[in-house]
């Protein structure tokens, strides 16, 4: 994985968890070439467990000389009544967030008295 191709590693990106794609905001250019052309994402597997967590990973690489800048990972599952997403890269930074699965979330209701 290489710092110098970015502008911060790990940024922090609240709830945003991406499966595809890559935060080029966050890209500063290729240290191999000096380009600041297109990433690529290669190597992506997809795999799910016997508990149903679904983890994506792949690997963003320079699209003019391929060097490699980051791996990413992403990874999806349910836990009781709600769907939890979660992304660690070094490129597109950490970030989880949880939605419930009923119609009215639990979490949001105000406490009533």
């Amino acid at each position: 994985m290489c710092f110098d191709c970015m502008k911060q590693a790990f940024p922090n990106r609240g709830e945003t968890c991406l499966d595809s794609g890559s935060y080029l905001m966050n890209f500063q250019g290729c240290s191999e070439c000096q380009k600041k052309e297109q990433m690529k994402v290669q190597e992506r597997r997809v795999e799910t467990d016997e508990d149903d967590v679904e983890t994506i990973v792949y690997q963003h690489v320079c699209g003019n000389c391929g060097h490699f800048i980051a791996e990413h990972k992403y990874t999806f599952y349910v836990d009781e009544d709600y769907q939890e997403y979660e992304m660690y890269c070094r490129l597109c930074g950490r970030s989880s967030t949880s939605i419930s699965i009923m119609p009215v979330d639990p979490k949001m209701q105000s406490v009533q008295f």
